[in-house]
């Protein structure tokens, strides 16, 4: 083949890598994205940062604020709510902006070094897995972690089918959107359960749910808020799924509780190999030193 020929097919072959990429993001494009930031006071300025690292996107950009008294005004563009709206209310008010394909919601409080990659793993994923329902990057201190919610341990690739995703940073197709508009929230200000309601209908449906693996977010660990307020509303809000939904969540709990028994097996085998492993050595020093000094019983009662 003259080198002709060859530049020719070479130059073919990247104008079809071109072709395949403009074709994806032509694919991806259609899939329509809103990005719902969720902010309170003391975490505004969190918000503004990741709020102005979008400005390239192209797609709404939204900022729920519950406004407090503090020395903070908020920009006119945002969406100001009463200090006493938690996330309950906030991710309804969400929910009632939401006109997109997908919703994704991030809290101001966590953190990425990417939050445009974050935009756009979320609107590929949706593009190219039409089943897709729920989808959110790899979270740290969570109690849903990958080793708890994978129903595919031995998957490859960075896209796990998972039973639940943790709402720190979520997005949600359209269809548990819908389901989730048909929701009572005002039985749960606080906002727990939501990502597993979610999670159930998307279960009970047929949707998958995937954690992205590629894309780190990092948060911190616990809550502001009452463990036993949140529950207890939790409980109340779930009560509301339809049998099918309460089927699929009693499945998402049981498989993380049995994860979380194998994690705490897993444990102890590991300290009882530790335990022996410095233990036996210890004792055989001790023994080598001290055991042979007096063979029989001390009839000295004062030594």
């Amino acid at each position: 083949m003259n080198q002709s020929a060859t530049t020719i097919r070479v130059l073919g072959a990247a104008g079809r890598v071109r072709n395949i990429q403009n074709i994806q993001q032509s694919v991806d494009s259609k899939i329509s994205l809103e990005i719902f930031i969720i902010s309170w006071p003391g975490y505004e300025s969190r918000a503004l940062e990741i709020e102005n690292s979008m400005s390239e996107i192209d797609g709404k950009v939204h900022v729920i604020h519950s406004h407090g008294a503090v020395d903070f005004k908020p920009p006119p563009h945002w969406v100001v709510l009463s200090d006493d709206a938690f996330y309950g209310a906030k991710f309804l008010k969400s929910l009632e902006l939401c006109s997109a394909d997908v919703m994704l919601q991030i809290q101001a409080d966590a953190d990425c070094g990417d939050w445009p990659g974050v935009v756009e793993k979320c609107q590929s994923a949706f593009a190219k897995m039409p089943d897709l329902g729920l989808w959110a990057p790899l979270v740290d201190w969570t109690p849903w972690s990958l080793s708890r919610t994978s129903l595919n341990k031995g998957e490859r690739g960075t896209r796990h089918r998972v039973s639940m995703v943790d709402g720190i940073v979520w997005a949600l197709g359209v269809r548990a959107q819908n389901r989730m508009r048909e929701l009572d929230y005002s039985v749960n200000p606080l906002g727990r359960g939501i990502d597993l309601a979610a999670a159930s209908f998307a279960m009970a449906h047929g949707l998958v749910a995937v954690v992205d693996s590629k894309i780190k977010v990092t948060h911190p660990r616990g809550s502001g808020y009452s463990e036993t307020e949140a529950n207890a509303q939790l409980h109340v809000f779930l009560d509301q799924l339809g049998s099918s939904e309460k089927l699929a969540r009693d499945a998402i709990q049981k498989l993380q509780a049995a994860r979380i028994r194998e994690e705490k097996r897993a444990l102890l085998y590991l300290a009882n190999r530790f335990y022996r492993g410095v233990s036996e050595p210890l004792y055989k020093l001790l023994k080598s030193l001290f055991g042979n000094r007096h063979s029989g019983t001390n009839s000295n009662p004062h030594g």
